[in-house]
């Protein structure tokens, strides 16, 4: 059991903790054996430490001598990434109440920030500007009052944030915006943008678990999205999206429902049976085309080998290409692309083979999967390619005719153009957000639907 200083939110009173904030950090990193960038292992007694200490910095009140044991008396804050604001000249915002402007490192509050009043932000003199007043410093925080919600508008579109709002200076003149927010709160914006609030709760819920998962998994892991550590995660598919607070007041009701209903639970495995469980990196996408991917070919750098050929080594999953009993066949499995010679050539050409002339033949080295090889002869010669690598020079978006919705496909030919023929939408490692609905809509509970996904896996409370 561990004895630790936990320290609740309860004000502003104590900003000048971001320092140690730092050093915190820093300090779990070296306790659970890491580097930046290193592919990280969490068991849960070393994560609730991990998480306290971290969390400890963003917190106000302290309560000290308390003993949390393996688990978590309350969810930890993290920090995201606005993607529409990184490396941004100027943004404009509003608070629903008042709110206080602080720097992030140190000194006394910089200015006042009144309700429901548009402000803009910009760098002056290398410093952050807020309206009219200069922050005198490159790193800043708009800390609203109780209950005060942000909002950012951007080309007359509005998005509203709970939480803090970080200002962390760039290059030259830019800045980065990053909401740090309770993570339950954030799943209530992750939900929503990852999956329709009208299916199943069932799948809802499992998709809530995996979301908080990854979440939590990447508070403690520095990875090549965040060389800078300023933030946890990117409010993009390169993480998991995440819109802010839902617009439609029934909307946002419903998902902070689904994410109260799991408050806490997250998805973990055991090496063996006398071993601690482990949090795992509960990769998720839209429909897996029959079969799971092996997150050691997807993700070899991002999980613990043993965690990758254990619940992320891949799964039948029949249901993600069927659909379920009563919804009549699967949704975003099976499509087909057509492309000419000349378009996989530039493909080629833009992504480090400039050598690649008349392209002649283009096939699979093997049977279709999500990590498949594929053979491109051409005049010169043939280069060898992985599917997901040609996924990703193409784009990987349903609705766009030009882009490869899987690296899950077969490639035939037809007169002078390619036929790919393939099945599911996205990556394919974890759990297929198609295939959890069809279980729930088969009577399946979220616990067995993220039991199935990631094989040999525990459901775990934490907080």
């Amino acid at each position: 059991m561990l004895r630790i200083l936990y320290i609740r939110l309860a004000g502003t009173a104590a900003l000048f903790f971001e320092l140690l904030a730092g050093a915190l950090r820093l300090t779990t990193l070296k306790f659970l054996g890491l580097r930046a960038g290193d592919r990280v292992l969490i068991s849960f007694g070393a994560f609730a430490f991990a998480t306290a200490a971290f969390t400890a910095c963003q917190q106000f009140m302290v309560r000290d001598d308390e003993n949390v044991g393996d688990r978590l008396t309350a969810p930890p804050y993290i920090r995201v990434a606005l993607s529409e604001y990184i490396g941004v000249d100027k943004a404009k915002f509003s608070v629903s109440t008042s709110a206080a402007v602080h720097p992030i490192f140190e000194g006394d509050k910089i200015a006042d920030i009144e309700a429901n009043k548009d402000y803009e932000i910009r760098i002056d003199n290398q410093s952050v500007t807020i309206g009219r007043a200069n922050a005198k410093t490159g790193a800043v925080r708009i800390v609203p009052r109780e209950g005060g919600v942000i909002v950012l508008e951007n080309e007359g579109k509005k998005r509203s944030y709970e939480g803090i709002l970080e200002i962390r200076k760039g290059n030259g003149a830019t800045f980065t915006l990053i909401n740090r927010v309770n993570l339950e709160s954030y799943l209530v914006g992750v939900l929503p943008a990852e999956m329709p609030l009208w299916w199943h709760d069932e799948a809802l819920k499992a998709q809530s678990v995996a979301a908080r998962s990854y979440a939590f998994y990447q508070l403690v892991s520095a990875t090549e999205l965040n060389p800078t550590g300023d933030y946890d995660v990117q409010d993009t598919v390169a993480d998991q999206v995440y819109s802010g607070l839902p617009e439609n007041t029934e909307h946002a009701l419903r998902a902070r429902a689904i994410v109260e209903s799991t408050r806490g639970i997250v998805v973990g495995y055991r090496r063996n049976e006398k071993a601690a469980p482990q949090l795992v990196l509960a990769f998720f996408h839209s429909n897996s085309g029959g079969r799971t991917a092996p997150a050691s070919v997807i993700f070899p750098d991002r999980v613990p080998e043993f965690i990758a050929l254990g619940p992320l080594k891949g799964v039948e999953d029949e249901i993600s290409k069927t659909g379920s009993a009563t919804s009549g066949g699967s949704e975003r499995c099976e499509w087909w692309r057509r492309f000419t010679p000349e378009t996989i050539q530039k493909a080629c050409n833009d992504n480090g083979f400039p050598g690649v002339r008349d392209v002649k033949n283009v096939s699979l080295d093997g049977a279709a999967s999500h990590t498949a090889n594929l053979k491109i002869e051409y005049a010169d010669g043939t280069i060898t390619i992985a599917t997901r690598k040609l996924r990703a020079w193409l784009g990987g978006t349903w609705s766009n005719e030009k882009h490869v919705p899987s690296p899950f496909f077969e490639v035939s030919r037809e007169g002078a153009e390619f036929v790919f023929h393939g099945w599911g939408y996205g990556h394919g490692v974890g759990l297929s957000q198609y295939g959890a609905r069809y279980m729930a809509e088969d009577g399946s509970t979220f616990d067995r639907i993220l039991r199935h996904y990631y094989d040999q896996s525990e459901i775990l409370r934490i907080y």
